[in-house]
């Protein structure tokens, strides 16, 4: 005994389509919001010779079609004497010395905290333009 289903072709020509959309809107949508996040460090970050806010840089989008998708936003900008990496001591703070002598402790930015807070508190805008994306195909 069998049972022949007629009409499971539509369907799963839809859920294929549903699924390329889910793909290609989340992508989307991680796009914009690192470059969003990105946007808010170059605006947080302090301009003194301005080396620190040309060296943010993005990553392409890794992992593509899997939900362990990511794109990093990050900076190369280093110290040239020290070489110590810049945004890390104006992320969390640094101790000041000068001429061997403690100076003091200068606070943190949080630029990148900062950022990262905003990029959530805005998800919410973009999930119904993603549920949009997704769905029109099911029609």
């Amino acid at each position: 005994m069998g049972a022949k289903l007629i009409g499971m072709k539509t369907p799963s020509l839809k859920l294929e389509r549903v699924q390329k959309n889910i793909q290609s809107a989340s992508a989307t949508m991680l796009y914009n919001l690192s470059s969003n996040a990105e946007t808010e460090m170059k605006r947080r970050t302090p301009v003194d010779t301005g080396n620190m806010m040309k060296c943010w840089k993005k990553t392409p989008l890794v992992g593509k079609g899997t939900s362990s998708m990511k794109i990093e936003v990050y900076n190369t900008a280093t110290n040239e004497r020290t070489g110590y990496l810049y945004p890390l001591a104006l992320e969390y703070g640094f101790h000041h010395y000068a001429w061997g002598n403690y100076v003091g402790f200068h606070a943190g930015l949080y630029f990148r905290q900062y950022a990262i807070h905003n990029a959530k508190a805005n998800l919410n805008t973009y999930i119904p333009d993603f549920y949009r994306k997704v769905l029109r195909s099911w029609r």
